[in-house]
């Protein structure tokens, strides 16, 4: 690969430490934007990251035909650097103020952002008292599923449905069992699938026999899995699957005794029109 290469749809998938800076660079514009939309930095060039070219081009006013040969050195130039856009491509960037509100609206509160966001006010939340699988938020979560307050309520699975709900799902009591999640994923079930890699918003499944633990991947970076989960301790230390608090986590998704099983994906779209 040379020191300034093109990116394009290849495969297997372009992979490089500058795909993850021009990722990163895709969020800064999101940010900007005030729109709640990330691209995983995982280095990889494949159809997700594509899209958000797209996206974050057409909100800069740059035509999208220049994508037609992959991004270019000159493309990504002009995205870090907007002040390089012609005369009327800021024009253009102008009339499109009303297009990038929308797209702000169609993020707010919806899709796996808001799943993730909604798992991020609860990072650090322990159980109350400790080691009784109980809490004012815990207790709430476990009832929408169906399951009894109590010290056998074990409820990583259910802190997922909480989150899965934050971003318009109704209630799903089957996710209390993470059996259950990996083969409802794999049949099928209800628009969910069942994938090898990751994409924010997935739900992870861990165990090296039968699916242990659950948690929403926020995504994947340097090879690392980043996670919110529930009923997991803090650190590599304690119970991963009975530990007594909701947590960010970082994980090894190919650690011996209690590797990611496979990703679960929600059916985001179908999400998107409930209220």
């Amino acid at each position: 690969m040379t020191d300034f290469p093109t990116f394009r749809l290849v495969s297997p998938n372009m992979r490089s430490g500058r795909i993850a800076s021009f990722q990163r660079l895709l969020n800064h514009r999101f940010q900007q934007w005030e729109v709640d939309r990330r691209v995983t930095v995982d280095g990889e060039y494949g159809p997700h990251t594509r899209d958000a070219v797209r996206e974050v081009m057409f909100g800069l006013g740059i035509a999208q035909a220049e994508l037609e040969h992959g991004v270019t050195p000159a493309l990504r130039l002009k995205i870090r650097n907007p002040q390089r856009r012609s005369r009327t491509e800021l024009k253009r960037a102008a009339g499109r103020a009303d297009w990038r509100r929308r797209l702000r609206r169609l993020h707010e509160g919806h899709g796996s952002a808001a799943a993730i966001a909604y798992a991020r006010k609860h990072a650090g939340m322990t159980e109350s008292p400790p080691g009784s699988n109980r809490g004012p938020a815990i207790d709430q979560w476990n009832r929408l599923c169906g399951v009894p307050p109590g010290p056998a309520a074990y409820w990583c699975g259910t802190a997922c449905n909480a989150f899965l709900m934050a971003a318009g799902f109704p209630a799903q009591p089957w996710l209390k069992y993470c059996p259950d999640i990996e083969s409802n994923a794999k049949k099928g079930f209800g628009g969910w699938s069942w994938h090898s890699e990751p994409r924010p918003g997935d739900l992870v499944l861990y165990g090296s026999g039968n699916a242990q633990h659950v948690g929403l991947v926020e995504g994947m970076s340097g090879g690392v899995l980043v996670t919110y989960e529930g009923n997991t301790s803090s650190g590599t230390s304690g119970s991963q699957s009975n530990g007594g608090g909701c947590f960010h986590r970082r994980r090894d998704p190919h650690a011996p005794g209690f590797p990611a099983r496979g990703y679960a994906r929600p059916p985001y779209d179908r999400a998107r029109t409930t209220p």
